[in-house]
């Protein structure tokens, strides 16, 4: 290349440079929030910590404040850390939108709940909202009996594989086995109308899929911004085992779905009712078979990974925190003694395995940037003016380690639920399940499952960090990143308390 050349290049990449210097310069003098600069093409990606990006955003929230602009990669994005200010967001028509990432456009291709958005988000939001409703998710309903013993039924395959795990007790088990199983068979129930046993070989390849899936697939990663990326060897892999993941499992649903006649009272039955009744009718709807497959990703999914993620930090940190486990444990022998088994009516009677486990769910956040928002209409919020195909990141993670609403936030400390009389307290700015008119669906069956499990499992086992489990120096509420934030060291020794 000749030096004439190799100064047109430079001249066009100075260009560039000026160019989008200026774009950006003028855009937010006129509409938009502070925020670092980035460079062209790819913004502000970086400096990200691709491990650690709700630690990069959070910093970066102390330099510019509850709401910043950023550019990644082609994406113009908005981060808020100030929860009234998200709560008003999220409650916005013109914010009910799902970002332009690849994944929700490139590989889901806007199908299901999680990436949906417009007519389909709205209509299939609703079916399945009455679709879990329907099944007993609802704190007043027919059936709620019916789902608590579905839930029940999973907790007691917990407890009986702790009992009979020989090492549970002495060198500790890798206890989200067990949780992955018994919840994911709640799930399976919801959505199916099956259970798969323990050694299933379609079920180790389901949950193996998921597992990965979810530490491939981050809100961060330079593929949703930069969908280029996908040729280069370092992301092929990945890219191929989320592409042929996602077919692979939506196979085996469709092996499901054909053996359903329609008449079930699962999420599959009522889907393949109401495309038959949408098509009899000859009226336009969303209620395709590849609507279908999705959908049924996404609740198994949503209804998975948080649940098992929350409940993982909290018995982790029961073990951190054997004063605090003491307290939950004292509490149920108090209410219940030993032989009466926890029951969904109980919780309003246990305020502090409540608080415990909400300081665990603001302590570890499991979705630390929140699910983003798409602006769909240009609008206001507040003194700012969002364009259409703006990203909106709630920090979750920034909402519940600021100071200046949680003193001392490194700290575990449930009291902070509790009033003066000892009497749970709901605090606005704890947003586990986010917040809006996109709050996550399956939140009452969430809180059913952990309510259920947590008061169970204490009320039978001290939990206990094996002396080996945790490399010397290092924090034992340490996380990896992915979808969902998840404890880094897994091992628990369960001690029965039954004499």
């Amino acid at each position: 290349m000749d030096d004439y050349s190799l100064l047109t290049i430079s001249l066009s990449l100075l260009l560039s440079w000026l160019l989008y210097f200026l774009t950006v310069k003028i855009l937010r003098w006129r509409v938009l929030p502070p925020g670092p600069w980035g460079l062209p093409v790819v913004g502000y990606l970086p400096w990200l910590d691709p491990e650690h990006p709700y630690l990069s955003f959070t910093n970066l929230a102390r330099k510019f404040g509850p709401i910043y602009s950023i550019q990644m990669g082609r994406l113009s994005t908005i981060v808020i850390t100030d929860p009234k200010l998200i709560k008003q967001a999220f409650n916005m028509d013109a914010l009910t939108g799902r970002a332009d990432l690849y994944l929700t456009h490139g590989i889901m291709k806007g199908y299901g709940l999680i990436c949906s958005e417009g007519p389909r988000w709205r209509e299939q939001r609703k079916f399945a909202a009455t679709c879990l409703k329907n099944q007993g998710m609802a704190k007043s309903h027919p059936k709620r009996e019916k789902m608590e013993a579905l839930i029940v039924s999973g907790v007691n395959d917990t407890m009986m594989r702790i009992t009979n795990d020989e090492s549970s007790a002495t060198s500790g088990v890798e206890f989200s086995h067990f949780l992955i199983h018994s919840i994911g068979n709640v799930m399976n129930v919801i959505i199916f109308g099956r259970e798969y046993s323990y050694d299933d070989p379609t079920w180790k390849l389901l949950t193996h899929l998921a597992e990965e899936g979810v530490k491939l697939i981050g809100v961060a990663g330079p593929l949703n911004f930069l969908p280029f990326l996908r040729v280069i060897p370092k992301f092929r892999g990945s890219m191929d085992f989320i592409v042929n993941g996602l077919e692979r499992t939506h196979e085996i649903y469709r092996e499901i779905t054909a053996e359903h006649t329609g008449e079930e009272d699962d999420v599959v039955g009522s889907f393949l009712r109401e495309q038959r009744s949408r098509d009899d009718a000859k009226v336009a709807h969303s209620f395709s078979d590849d609507q279908l497959n999705f959908l049924a990703a996404d609740l198994f999914g949503a209804g998975l990974d948080t649940t098992l993620a929350t409940l993982r930090w909290f018995f982790t940190m029961m073990a951190v925190y054997p004063d605090k486990q003491e307290k939950v444990y004292t509490e149920l022998s108090t209410v219940l003694g030993q032989s009466t088994k926890p029951c969904l009516e109980d919780s309003h009677r246990l305020p502090y395995l409540e608080a415990a486990v909400s300081e665990s769910q603001r302590l570890r956040t499991v979705v630390p940037t929140g699910i983003p928002h798409g602006v769909n209409t240009d609008c206001q919020l507040g003194a700012y003016r969002l364009a259409k195909g703006t990203m909106v990141v709630p920090l979750l993670w920034a909402v519940h380690m600021d100071p200046q609403i949680w003193p001392q936030p490194d700290e575990y400390r449930p009291e902070r639920f509790l009033d003066e009389d000892g009497n749970y307290r709901k605090l606005d700015a704890l947003m586990p399940f986010q917040i809006g008119k996109r709050v996550c669906l399956g939140e009452e069956l969430a809180r059913m499952i952990i309510f259920l499990y947590a008061s169970t499992i204490l009320q039978k086992f001290k939990i206990v960090l094996p002396d080996d489990a945790i490399p010397e120096g290092k924090d034992p509420l340490e996380g990896v990143c992915g979808i969902t934030f998840l404890p880094k060291y897994g091992r628990l020794i369960f001690k029965s308390r039954v004499n």
